[in-house]
Protein backbone atom coordinates (compact mmCIF):
# COMPACT_ATOMS: atom_id res chain seq x y z
CA UNK A 1 0.00 0.00 0.00
CA UNK A 2 2.91 2.45 1.08
CA UNK A 3 4.44 1.68 -2.34
CA UNK A 4 1.55 2.53 -4.56
CA UNK A 5 0.90 5.70 -2.55
CA UNK A 6 4.36 6.52 -3.32
CA UNK A 7 4.28 5.52 -6.98
CA UNK A 8 1.27 7.76 -6.96
CA UNK A 9 3.13 10.76 -5.46
CA UNK A 10 5.75 10.53 -8.15
CA UNK A 11 3.26 10.67 -10.78
CA UNK A 12 1.61 13.67 -9.47
CA UNK A 13 5.17 15.64 -8.91
CA UNK A 14 6.39 14.56 -12.63
CA UNK A 15 3.67 16.20 -13.93
CA UNK A 16 3.10 19.17 -11.87
CA UNK A 17 6.94 19.99 -12.28
CA UNK A 18 6.48 20.47 -16.12
CA UNK A 19 7.97 23.44 -17.17
CA UNK A 20 6.68 26.60 -19.19
CA UNK A 21 8.96 28.56 -21.74
CA UNK A 22 6.49 30.63 -22.81
CA UNK A 23 3.44 33.51 -21.99
CA UNK A 24 0.73 33.18 -23.75
CA UNK A 25 -2.24 35.82 -24.20
CA UNK A 26 -4.60 35.83 -26.70
CA UNK A 27 -4.43 38.35 -29.29
CA UNK A 28 -6.92 41.37 -30.02
CA UNK A 29 -8.54 39.97 -33.11
CA UNK A 30 -8.46 37.04 -31.06
CA UNK A 31 -7.30 34.88 -33.75
CA UNK A 32 -3.38 34.16 -32.11
CA UNK A 33 -2.00 33.41 -28.87
CA UNK A 34 0.97 35.31 -28.58
CA UNK A 35 3.49 33.57 -26.59
CA UNK A 36 7.08 35.10 -25.58
CA UNK A 37 9.44 34.11 -23.53
CA UNK A 38 9.54 33.86 -19.75
CA UNK A 39 13.45 32.48 -19.63
CA UNK A 40 14.20 35.39 -21.67
CA UNK A 41 13.68 39.40 -21.76
CA UNK A 42 13.44 41.41 -24.93
CA UNK A 43 16.94 42.83 -25.31
CA UNK A 44 15.58 45.65 -27.64
CA UNK A 45 12.50 46.65 -25.54
CA UNK A 46 14.26 49.95 -24.83
CA UNK A 47 16.64 49.65 -27.57
CA UNK A 48 16.20 53.09 -29.96
CA UNK A 49 18.34 51.95 -32.61
CA UNK A 50 16.26 50.05 -34.44
CA UNK A 51 16.83 49.40 -38.67
CA UNK A 52 15.27 48.28 -41.71
CA UNK A 53 16.97 45.42 -43.70
CA UNK A 54 16.71 45.54 -47.39
CA UNK A 55 17.70 41.89 -48.85
CA UNK A 56 19.77 42.77 -52.24
CA UNK A 57 18.44 40.20 -54.34
CA UNK A 58 14.71 39.13 -54.84
CA UNK A 59 15.54 35.88 -53.63
CA UNK A 60 16.25 37.23 -49.89
CA UNK A 61 13.37 36.52 -48.28
CA UNK A 62 12.86 33.06 -49.73
CA UNK A 63 16.54 32.42 -47.87
CA UNK A 64 14.79 33.96 -44.63
CA UNK A 65 12.05 31.40 -45.16
CA UNK A 66 14.55 28.93 -45.44
CA UNK A 67 15.92 29.57 -42.25
CA UNK A 68 12.67 29.75 -40.69
CA UNK A 69 10.98 26.32 -42.32
CA UNK A 70 14.52 24.47 -41.05
CA UNK A 71 14.09 25.54 -37.47
CA UNK A 72 10.39 24.48 -37.71
CA UNK A 73 10.79 21.42 -39.54
CA UNK A 74 13.46 20.34 -36.73
CA UNK A 75 10.93 20.64 -33.83
CA UNK A 76 7.72 19.37 -35.55
CA UNK A 77 9.69 17.11 -37.84
CA UNK A 78 6.57 15.14 -39.94
CA UNK A 79 4.01 17.41 -38.41
CA UNK A 80 4.46 20.47 -40.12
CA UNK A 81 2.46 19.21 -42.46
CA UNK A 82 -0.41 19.20 -39.83
CA UNK A 83 -0.33 22.79 -39.47
CA UNK A 84 -3.08 25.19 -40.72
CA UNK A 85 -2.18 26.51 -44.31
CA UNK A 86 -3.39 29.60 -46.36
CA UNK A 87 -3.14 28.79 -49.69
CA UNK A 88 -2.78 32.42 -51.68
CA UNK A 89 -2.10 31.48 -55.44
CA UNK A 90 1.32 31.11 -55.98
CA UNK A 91 2.03 31.48 -51.53
CA UNK A 92 1.18 28.29 -49.60
CA UNK A 93 2.00 28.68 -45.60
CA UNK A 94 1.53 28.55 -42.16
CA UNK A 95 -1.32 30.95 -40.56
CA UNK A 96 1.18 30.98 -37.39
CA UNK A 97 3.93 32.98 -37.55
CA UNK A 98 6.76 35.01 -35.46
CA UNK A 99 8.42 37.76 -34.93
CA UNK A 100 11.77 37.42 -35.14
CA UNK A 101 14.69 40.00 -34.01
CA UNK A 102 18.47 40.37 -35.24
CA UNK A 103 21.33 42.19 -34.50
CA UNK A 104 23.48 43.85 -36.86
CA UNK A 105 25.86 40.50 -36.73
CA UNK A 106 23.10 38.17 -38.31
CA UNK A 107 22.44 36.45 -34.77
CA UNK A 108 18.76 35.65 -33.58
CA UNK A 109 18.34 37.79 -30.44
CA UNK A 110 14.66 37.25 -29.88
CA UNK A 111 11.36 35.36 -30.96
CA UNK A 112 7.51 36.20 -30.17
CA UNK A 113 5.03 33.50 -31.91
CA UNK A 114 1.28 34.43 -32.75
CA UNK A 115 -0.01 30.44 -32.75
CA UNK A 116 -3.19 30.47 -34.77
CA UNK A 117 -5.73 28.75 -32.46
CA UNK A 118 -5.78 25.51 -34.80
CA UNK A 119 -1.98 25.35 -34.71
CA UNK A 120 -2.27 25.29 -30.75
CA UNK A 121 -1.93 21.49 -30.44
CA UNK A 122 0.37 20.83 -32.43
CA UNK A 123 2.76 24.08 -31.14
CA UNK A 124 3.24 22.85 -27.88
CA UNK A 125 5.09 25.16 -25.29
CA UNK A 126 8.26 23.04 -25.48
CA UNK A 127 7.91 22.66 -29.83
CA UNK A 128 8.16 26.29 -29.64
CA UNK A 129 11.35 26.06 -27.28
CA UNK A 130 12.78 23.83 -29.78
CA UNK A 131 12.27 26.33 -32.58
CA UNK A 132 13.38 29.14 -30.72
CA UNK A 133 16.48 27.58 -29.94
CA UNK A 134 17.34 26.29 -33.03
CA UNK A 135 16.80 29.54 -34.71
CA UNK A 136 19.27 31.04 -32.23
CA UNK A 137 22.07 28.69 -33.77
CA UNK A 138 21.44 30.41 -36.74
CA UNK A 139 22.94 33.20 -38.50
CA UNK A 140 22.01 35.94 -40.92
CA UNK A 141 24.30 36.64 -43.63
CA UNK A 142 24.56 40.16 -43.79
CA UNK A 143 26.25 40.43 -46.98
CA UNK A 144 22.84 39.63 -48.00
CA UNK A 145 21.17 43.31 -47.90
CA UNK A 146 21.82 46.39 -46.53
CA UNK A 147 20.62 47.63 -42.86
CA UNK A 148 19.49 51.36 -42.54
CA UNK A 149 19.00 52.80 -39.14
CA UNK A 150 15.34 54.57 -38.59
CA UNK A 151 16.04 55.51 -35.19
CA UNK A 152 19.52 55.82 -33.73
CA UNK A 153 20.30 56.49 -30.03
CA UNK A 154 24.08 56.82 -29.09
CA UNK A 155 23.61 55.30 -25.96
CA UNK A 156 21.97 51.55 -27.34
CA UNK A 157 25.26 49.88 -28.97
CA UNK A 158 23.50 47.25 -31.04
CA UNK A 159 21.70 47.78 -33.88
CA UNK A 160 18.47 45.40 -34.84
CA UNK A 161 15.90 44.57 -37.37
CA UNK A 162 12.69 42.51 -36.61
CA UNK A 163 10.70 40.40 -39.31
CA UNK A 164 7.13 39.18 -38.96
CA UNK A 165 6.57 35.80 -41.08
CA UNK A 166 5.20 32.84 -41.67
CA UNK A 167 6.40 29.95 -38.83
CA UNK A 168 6.69 27.45 -41.95
CA UNK A 169 6.34 28.70 -45.65
CA UNK A 170 5.35 25.67 -48.47
CA UNK A 171 5.10 27.34 -51.85
CA UNK A 172 6.66 30.81 -52.04
CA UNK A 173 5.97 32.17 -55.53
CA UNK A 174 5.02 29.46 -57.22
CA UNK A 175 8.61 27.29 -55.66
CA UNK A 176 8.42 24.81 -53.33
CA UNK A 177 10.28 25.16 -50.61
Amino acid sequence: MKSIITLLFMIVAAYGQRETYFEYKLSSNGKYYIATPLFESNPYKDNKNQCIFQFKTSDGMMYLRKLVNSATSFALKNEVRELKYVNMGNHEYSQSKLTISINDKGQVRYVIFMIAKEDGNLLLDSVLYQIYQKLQTMKLDMNRGVMEVIKEDSTSSEKYFSFTIQLYTRVFKGKKL
